[in-house]
């Protein structure tokens, strides 16, 4: 989320669709393949302990680009500042707490707690939690419980690595590219139904794979079919996201 939004303020309007791409890519390249690929060769080589600890080195390269990115040349709304210097001038009149404390509770008001109560402040915004929780929940709990599942299977790491980064990343990346084909021809809600539809019906294969058992065949299908449906449904979902923020919850001085 916070590199969707850096994302948004570094780029112009017409780089998102390139700049969508390059994270969604950057993101499945470092989680599926290094991180998830990566991590079970690690495991399946060197123990779990080791493969932590090498992956946590990899995280570094990550903080080093975020330091060393510029900081986005966006002038902040009128509206945020009025809310800053409000709460500056009523940190300053609490002549009970030491300058240090006010420093700490002023970057956390201004940081955190103020963007938070301007959110709730949009035309919609419980509405946009509900879809976002709903949509997102059986695909973050399927894969959460997905390699336990493969292992119970009689899969190897090795394998669930092998197939993971042949197959189930290539049909990733080939789903991102038709997912943005989609979204350019149908619209970003059509999109959105026709991927999320897809997503779901593909998470049977799951069950497919759980009554066929150790079945190589099953097990590239399913996962390969997972991550293609996956890749489709991001891009439409990254751009329904942005969506919502800029148009379906404008602020209320940005009409709709």
């Amino acid at each position: 989320m916070f590199i969707d939004a850096y994302r948004i303020e570094i780029l112009e309007l017409n780089q998102y669709g390139s700049g969508s791409a390059a994270g969604i890519w950057g993101w499945h390249l470092g989680g599926t393949l290094i991180g998830g690929a990566g991590g079970l060769y690690l495991a399946d080589a060197f123990g779990w302990n080791a493969a932590y600890l090498l992956l946590s080195v990899g995280v570094l390269i990550g903080m080093f680009a975020v330091l060393m990115s510029p900081e986005p040349k966006v002038a902040p709304p009128a509206e945020t500042l009025a809310e800053e210097q409000r709460a500056i001038a009523l940190l300053e009149r609490w002549t009970f707490l030491p300058e240090i404390p006010r420093r700490i509770i002023g970057w956390i008001y201004l940081t955190i707690l103020a963007p938070l109560f301007e959110f709730t402040r949009r035309n919609g915004w419980l509405l946009i939690l509900i879809f976002i929780f709903v949509f997102k929940l059986g695909d973050a709990l399927l894969g959460r419980m997905s390699g336990v599942f493969y292992r119970e299977l009689g899969f190897s790491l090795t394998q669930i690595a092998e197939v993971a980064k042949v197959y189930g990343l290539t049909a990733n990346l080939i789903g991102i590219v038709l997912g943005g084909v989609l979204v350019a021809k149908l619209g970003i809600l059509k999109a959105l139904f026709i991927s999320g539809f897809a997503t779901a019906a593909t998470n049977l294969t799951y069950s497919w794979l759980a009554i066929s058992g150790q079945s190589t065949g099953v097990f590239i299908f399913a996962v390969a079919s997972d991550n293609f449906t996956t890749g489709l449904v991001t891009v439409a979902w990254w751009r329904i996201s942005r969506h919502c923020v800029t148009v379906l919850i404008p602020p209320r001085n940005m009409p709709c």
